[in-house]
């Protein structure tokens, strides 16, 4: 459930309020944040500069399903200076997060709500020489970690150190020498799978 401050909730119940959009991302030389709003704001210990361009985020998915969703932030109307501090930076893979800025009728930051969070996965930065320049950035969710595959060998010895009583491996490998496997938790007294 949502829960916003009862400060956030009179501005908008009467109409007095702006939204902005806030990206953070975790590099390796520390967290950086840019903003489209119009001065440097701060906000758990990051400092969000000001976007000289707009900023435009696509509509943020959700499921549950856990599918591996992403979500895409544009930034247009970028000088080209701004587009080169990209250049030499280690950005794939860094967690990010899209947050709401609540802002009151004098421009204000009053709450902060985190949207979406996950990786960069993908950059396309469209140049021109004379011109103003876009950088289209894809952020995938975190549910993306749910269809990874671990260390883990699943192998007899790999499922005894999660369960030294567990024998499912044996049963497995019995199984590929047709050998009879009892079925249910009380053994015998259930079916079994019939020899071949």
């Amino acid at each position: 459930m949502l829960t916003l401050p009862s400060e956030v909730i009179d501005l908008l119940n009467d109409g007095r309020f702006t939204i902005r959009h806030l990206l953070r991302v975790d590099l390796d030389e520390g967290s950086e944040g840019i903003w489209n709003g119009a001065y440097l704001l701060e906000v758990e210990e990051i400092t969000y500069t000001p976007l000289a361009g707009n900023m435009a985020i696509d509509e943020v998915p959700g499921s549950i399903d856990l599918d591996a969703e992403r979500v895409q932030v544009q930034l247009s109307g970028l000088l080209s200076a701004v587009t080169g501090l990209f250049e030499g930076v280690s950005w794939s893979q860094r967690p990010a997060v899209l947050s709401l800025a609540f802002l009151n009728d004098a421009g204000a930051v009053i709450h902060v709500l985190p949207r979406f969070s996950g990786f960069l996965d993908r950059m396309t930065i469209s140049d021109a020489a004379d011109g103003l320049c876009d950088v289209t950035v894809e952020i995938e969710s975190n549910n993306r970690g749910l269809y990874r595959s671990s260390t883990r060998l699943r192998s007899d010895n790999d499922q005894r150190r999660v369960s030294a009583s567990d024998g499912f491996f044996k049963y497995a490998t019995a199984a590929a020498t047709d050998t009879e496997i009892p079925w249910g938790r009380k053994g015998a007294q259930y079916p079994v799978k019939p020899k071949r």
